[in-house]
């Protein structure tokens, strides 16, 4: 009898925890407040980057037209974020940065060519003094007094990797075998880039210099697997904020505590008035240091290239682009 019981309560038992059981809940993100809506009516998506930033002051959002009709379509543009009067800088850009004192940009004036600008659009001046290679992604030293950036070079006088020069360009020095998107941290004497570490791999992982010594002092694993690029060090030098095609990370400044911000590409689990879900990508730093500021995409319409088809990318979309800005607990 006692054996009979047992087995009925451990049946009920067993059918309570089948009932009482259920799935993860379907995730749900803060997609941050809208700084500036770039469309208003629903436009394709453009898988090219605004690239984002917030001057110093607050005052400014500096970025790439590429929600833009041609031929405005390249143009670097600056928002004044109070009157939301739009000027531009320059008419073809990327590859952005801005110097401490939020007056200039250094940027891609061409295809592997750096140069940098007044936000007045004054002032044009080239950076790029090798004769030979492509140079890409300059990014400021705090002071503001030089820049580092990344040069494909040409053999072994003119090697390939991180190379440092003065903005007066009257100096320019080769650092370390290193790639990617470069960012100074604060204190001007550390600075980060990405790395491929296994050639079979796509996993990009982000290293971190001492510019005075140029050793490498750090390597953070960041996103296992992934293409993950684009590291930008918060103001206080304590986070990181960089994305991949799975989304926007955060991480803390050692490498520790990696916690996805939005994913790359998310639907919801039931549509929302007119959307289906969001995109996300191009992540920045607002000056607070408490925010991001990143490039929005919210997906009205989602098209899947047929199997027997050929298509230019194997899915499309359709949707509303903007700038948010979102808080980082």
């Amino acid at each position: 009898m006692t054996a009979k019981r047992n087995t009925i309560f451990f049946a009920v038992v067993l059918l309570a925890g089948l009932f009482t059981c259920s799935d993860d809940p379907y995730p749900v993100y803060n997609e941050g407040e809208v700084l500036w809506q770039v469309t208003e009516l629903p436009v394709w998506f453009t898988y090219s980057e605004m690239e984002p930033a917030i001057t110093p002051d607050g005052k400014y959002l500096i970025f790439r037209s590429v929600y833009s009709d041609f031929p405005n379509h390249t143009r670097l543009m600056k928002k004044d974020l109070t009157t939301e009067e739009e000027t531009m800088i320059t008419a073809f850009g990327y590859g952005i940065d801005l110097s401490p004192d939020g007056r200039w940009v250094a940027f891609n004036s061409s295809y592997g060519v750096i140069s940098k600008i007044k936000l007045n659009g004054d002032s044009l001046l080239r950076l790029s003094v090798l004769p030979t290679g492509s140079d890409f992604s300059p990014t400021w030293s705090p002071d503001g007094k030089s820049i580092v950036y990344v040069h494909h070079g040409g053999g072994a006088s003119d090697p390939s990797g991180l190379w440092h020069i003065l903005t007066n360009r009257t100096s320019n020095e080769y650092l370390f075998q290193s790639g990617g998107t470069p960012d100074f941290f604060p204190d001007g004497n550390r600075i980060i880039s990405g790395k491929s570490i296994d050639n079979m791999s796509i996993w990009r992982k982000f290293l971190i210099h001492d510019i005075e010594t140029k050793m490498e002092i750090a390597r953070l694993n960041a996103t296992k697997d992934e293409d993950n690029r684009y590291p930008k060090v918060s103001p206080d030098g304590n986070h990181i904020v960089y994305w991949n095609t799975k989304g926007v990370y955060v991480m803390d400044a050692d490498g520790s505590d990696v916690f996805k911000v939005v994913p790359h590409k998310h639907f919801y689990e039931q549509k929302q008035g007119d959307y289906l879900g969001f995109m996300s990508m191009s992540p920045s730093w607002h000056p607070d240091g408490k925010h991001i500021v990143y490039q929005h995409f919210a997906i009205t319409e989602h098209i899947i290239c047929p199997d027997n088809m050929y298509c230019t990318y194997s899915e499309a979309f359709k949707g509303i682009a903007s700038i948010r800005l979102l808080r980082i607990k």
